[in-house]
């Protein structure tokens, strides 16, 4: 699952750092060669200035479980070759820096990108994991610079795009099917054969029935009412109010974030307000500065209340 926090750090008027983290942390302050940041959770990286990290030997055996089988083996090549680092931590999740640097009139985004699997699990299900928090880390991620970027599109986008959470489940349930076929070869226990079909059967069963089971991913049970407060906090237009509100339904969720344990359509619009606070802060900081390179922003910042053209 990719969930995200955020820490900024300004080089220069035209160069924020949004650093998209998966645990809920108390933020703090501090210095760090010529940077001023403001970080939230545990786990910082930042290109340039922290090398990447060797695939932890703990995970071997996941590893191991993950290369035998075809789908799998595909997964962990495509993340090989983008050198993406992998290792133990207390929760699986990717972690994500995006850094927009000016250059003249021109911008770079560079991101960089970590792979954290859950500790303490039997290796089987670490390679489900992997499977799942790959398939997030080596599809493309949308721009969280980008002022187009509106909080219904990166909701959907995290839900039914290239990386997303749909893309992730069936790529770790094609896993476990594999690992199923094949087990008596990879000495599966009984138990462990059953939480595998019970972890995938939802998405074995959507391969005949797509639409109806992207739609089971806007289910939000007894938090549908938590994402229509959220959305009213935002300053959307009544009409694609009324989309979303048709669009998810009171029904009891099938998949939930493993952090926030809240269902994916309300962790992304949580998500989404928290990365655009915290890029329009930066921006409204660079405002007297910089004007021409944040005016862009205006309109999505004043979707979270935070406009950053002055009357």
């Amino acid at each position: 699952m990719k969930k995200v926090k955020v820490w900024d750090a300004e080089r220069a008027p035209t160069n924020f750092t949004h650093s998209c983290l998966k645990n809920r942390q108390d933020s703090t302050e501090k210095r760090h060669m010529g940077f001023h940041t403001l970080i939230i959770g545990t786990l910082i990286l930042i290109p340039g200035l922290i090398a990447r990290a060797d695939e932890d030997p703990s995970l071997s055996d996941a590893f191991r479980l993950l290369n035998g089988t075809k789908s799998g083996a595909e997964i962990y090549e495509r993340a090989k070759k983008l050198e993406i680092p992998m290792s133990l931590g207390l929760v699986s999740k990717t972690d994500m820096i995006a850094t927009r640097r000016g250059e003249g009139k021109k911008e770079r985004l560079q991101t960089e990108i970590r792979v954290i699997v859950a500790m303490n699990k039997d290796p089987v299900f670490q390679a489900l994991d992997l499977a799942h928090e790959l398939t997030h880390a080596t599809e493309a991620r949308p721009n969280p610079f980008d002022p187009k970027l509106d909080p219904m599109g990166y909701v959907r986008s995290g839900i039914e795009g290239a990386g997303g959470e749909a893309s992730a489940i069936r790529a770790e349930c094609a896993v476990g099917k594999e690992l199923l076929q094949s087990a008596s070869r990879f000495k599966l226990k009984l138990v462990t054969r059953r939480l595998i079909r019970a972890r995938c059967s939802a998405s074995w069963r959507g391969e005949n029935e797509h639409s109806k089971w992207i739609q089971s991913f806007y289910n939000l049970g007894h938090y549908y009412s938590d994402f229509l407060d959220e959305l009213k906090g935002l300053k959307l237009e009544p009409s694609r109010f009324g989309r979303w509100k048709q669009k998810v339904q009171n029904k009891s969720p099938l998949f939930s974030s493993a952090v926030t344990h809240k269902p994916y359509p309300l962790a992304l619009l949580e998500e989404y307000v928290e990365i655009t606070r915290k890029v329009c802060g930066r921006a409204k900081e660079a405002f007297s500065r910089s004007p021409a390179s944040v005016r862009e922003l205006h309109t999505r910042c004043e979707t979270v209340g935070m406009g950053l053209v002055r009357p």
